[in-house]
């Protein structure tokens, strides 16, 4: 080719280049070139000339044989320690990893020329191939498994922190050296990473993440369980409750294996489906992702909560839904708790939630109940020991946000205050209640007793006579009510106006003496207001007085008294209107004189658990007599419609008729057909009836024995019984004379 002249010629060249490797696989070069590989470049010529006649030439072979080079990287390579994500429990092993990456071009082993720490001790040293088994390795001797170009091995190293100080910041240094023959002979490398010795796991509340309020966001956050979103709540049987358990672990390391375990009352029946496990950063309150070894469990009542691992600032809130049982009765309280387990830290009983079955905390008309709550009551708690406002937190819970003392109650009559926690002796205070005119104040005791679990037992006893609620319920009682495992809830309020009852007793006379006869008026009803209220109207006669029988009349109609003796009572159905009850009663030859007697009255409501009651008297003084040592005699002369001799509802007495005892004394009956003889001597006397004074159309009965009342001739047997009273009937016939 060098000596051939081209003259107008139409020339066709093609080069090849060859390349080839040889020893070595192709593939390998493709990424990096394996060391020890060779290189072969040749290059062909081809000529063609205008004629179509073809010439070549190939160059001589040239290669290259690619060198070994070895090279590692030992990660991490921290240089400082980050808190509390290395933080381990002082005297804890430590375990650290590393991971040596083969960044050379030939396969390789490696040796750990030192694992070194600033304090403690390294215990050991472990080779962890992928895949493969674990190898033990000594520092300076021990070969790892061969890895391959772009390939790694992990080494753990454990460090013993027994004696460290607590807070002191272990540096972990580990080198590695290469084992493969290389061109730039053995490399060596090193990583750093930190332990931290640390106080240990702590558990402590977070605020709960459903109606939070401003108190359970304060720094201290007693770790307890929520019922939404409070640790108490009232409900009533059938209501869905949301529980939560909200917590976190503030420690300065790891705790592991946590177990959360709830035995759920019989009373709360949960729902299936409701039950859930999250886990969020403290300080930004992002959701973190569960380790797949957290999982939660429902077994009946009986919820189970695993995690494997909770590392320091980070909120776990376990959470579901139950239903509370129905049939539950008004005043019970179910306190549902947690235990929480976890090594390295000693069983945690958590503070029950505590749901209250019924309502509290409304300030009502004690006569009106639940229909009638009372708005514009001033509601406010009292050191009984300084007579000062009591100190409470600055934040409460609806209504009372604020924490206000006192607190005026709103339309629904509800208030609340949001108490101190205090295990100990029982923390008292004077709970007053200033309602609008209309309405009498209230002065209640409280004290409140805080067990070792933290959960307090309210105790009200009225401090003015006046009743309270049964707890749970708008009913009243006179006793002290004591409401179980609740806290800022002081039962219901109960006001009263100023008279709710209303009850007068007057006597015709102010002086008597024996043989008089006295009459009562008694009238009573409703106060301020009508009662539709079941009742009973007491009275009890003194000494020395005795009942007229058949002389009482309510409202106009004879109503004889239940009982007997000096204690007479009458039922009485409705309380709307204002009543009257008279009665007649005789002066004994028995009575003092110089004495002044009383006569008591008392109405009282009788309705399950309305203690209402209202009492009156009148007093008359005992004067002496001629009557003081002779027996009375008295009687009434009647019509006998039913014509069986007795005084039955629907008989009248007949008046002007007259009476004569045997000694030819005599007396007119009045208008009720009463009569009486206040002064016949002691012994047996005969009366007799005045057939001739009787109305026209009435007539003596014939042909009774003298102890029948329809007899016209009795016979009164009270020999020698001075001091007796004697009531003797004589029934008249309306039918003729029989």
């Amino acid at each position: 080719m060098a000596g051939h002249q081209h003259t107008r010629t139409h020339w066709i060249a093609a080069l090849v280049w060859g390349l080839m490797v040889l020893h070595g696989s192709p593939n390998a070069a493709a990424a990096q070139t394996a060391g020890g590989v060779r290189i072969v470049n040749v290059v062909a010529g081809n000529y063609l000339d205008s004629q179509g006649k073809a010439y070549g030439a190939t160059s001589d072979v040239a290669s290259a044989t690619v060198a070994a080079i070895a090279a590692e990287m030992v990660e991490p390579k921290e240089m400082a320690p980050q808190r509390p994500a290395d933080g381990i429990q002082a005297g804890a092993v430590a375990t650290r990893t590393f991971t040596i990456a083969n960044d050379s071009n030939i396969t390789d082993a490696y040796v750990i020329t030192s694992a070194t720490v600033s304090a403690g001790a390294v215990t050991s040293l472990t080779f962890v191939p992928t895949p493969g088994r674990s190898i033990p390795a000594t520092a300076g001797s021990t070969v790892s498994p061969a890895v391959a170009p772009g390939g790694t091995i992990g080494v753990i190293v454990t460090v013993a922190t027994a004696g460290v100080p607590i807070d002191t910041a272990i540096a972990v240094v580990l080198t590695a050296r290469t084992t493969a023959a290389a061109l730039n002979g053995p490399q060596t490398d090193s990583g750093t990473t930190w332990v931290v010795v640390a106080h240990g796991p702590e558990l402590d509340g977070v605020a709960p993440t459903i109606n939070p309020t401003p108190a359970q966001n304060a720094a201290a956050v007693p770790l307890e369980v929520y019922v939404n979103g409070s640790p108490t709540a009232q409900a009533q049987s059938g209501t869905v409750l949301t529980f939560q358990l909200p917590f976190t672990n503030v420690g300065d390391a790891p705790a592991f294996d946590v177990v959360v375990t709830d035995q759920i009352p019989a009373q709360l029946i949960p729902v299936p489906g409701t039950v859930s496990i999250r886990t969020t950063d403290r300080r930004s309150g992002l959701n973190l992702a569960a380790s797949t070894e957290t999982h939660i469990l429902l077994d009946g009542n009986v919820l189970t909560a695993t995690l494997p691992q909770l590392n320091p600032g980070t909120n776990v809130t376990i959470s579901f839904q139950a239903v509370l049982a129905r049939g539950l009765l008004p005043g019970t309280t179910i306190e549902n708790s947690a235990q929480i387990t976890a090594l390295s830290i000693v069983k945690i009983v958590v503070r029950a939630a505590v749901v209250f079955v019924g309502t509290m905390n409304v300030v009502y008309d004690g006569l009106g109940g639940a229909a009638e709550p009372i708005a514009g009551a001033s509601v406010s708690l009292v050191d009984p020991l300084t007579g000062q406002a009591a100190k409470l937190p600055t934040a409460g819970a609806t209504p009372n946000l604020t924490n206000a003392n006192p607190f005026v109650t709103g339309a629904a009559g509800t208030f609340g205050f949001n108490l101190p926690f205090a295990t100990g002796p029982p923390v008292n205070y004077t709970l007053y209640v200033v309602p609008q005119a209309g309405y009498l104040r209230r002065k209640i005791s409280v004290a409140i007793v805080t067990d070792a679990n933290g959960l307090p037992t309210t105790t009200l006893t009225a401090l003015d006579g006046l009743p309270l609620s049964a707890v749970g319920g708008f009913g009243l009682t006179t006793a002290a009510v004591t409401a179980p495992g609740v806290t800022g809830f002081f039962d219901n309020l109960p006001l009263f106006t100023p008279q709710m009852l209303a009850l007068s007793i007057t006597v015709d006379r102010s002086v008597a003496s024996a043989g008089d006869r006295l009459v009562y008026t008694i009238r009573f009803g409703p106060g301020s207001r009508p009662l539709a209220q079941p009742a009973a109207l007491t009275v009890a006669l003194p000494a020395g007085v005795a009942y007229a029988r058949a002389t009482a009349q309510l409202d106009g109609v004879s109503t004889p008294p239940a009982g007997s003796g000096p204690d007479l009572s009458w039922p009485v159905t409705n309380l709307a209107v204002i009543r009257t009850l008279t009665f007649s009663a005789v002066v004994m030859p028995g009575a003092t004189e110089g004495s002044t007697i009383s006569t008591s009255a008392r109405l009282a409501i009788t309705a399950p658990l309305m203690p209402l009651a209202v009492g009156a008297s009148t007093d008359v003084a005992i004067v002496g007599g001629l009557l003081s040592s002779h027996m009375i005699i008295t009687g009434r002369v009647f019509v006998d419609r039913a014509h069986d001799g007795w005084f039955v509802r629907g008989d009248s007495g007949v008046a002007a008729v007259r009476v004569f005892l045997e000694d030819g004394e005599s007396v007119l009956t009045d208008r009720d057909g009463r009569f009486s003889f206040p002064a016949a001597r002691p012994g047996m006397h005969v009366l007799h009836l005045d057939a001739s004074t009787l109305p026209r159309g009435l007539a003596p009965y014939h042909g009774f024995a003298l102890n029948d009342p329809r007899s016209s001739v009795r016979l009164v047997h009270n020999i020698f019984d001075s001091g007796l009273m004697s009531d003797i009937q004589f029934a008249i016939s309306d039918g003729g004379a029989r």
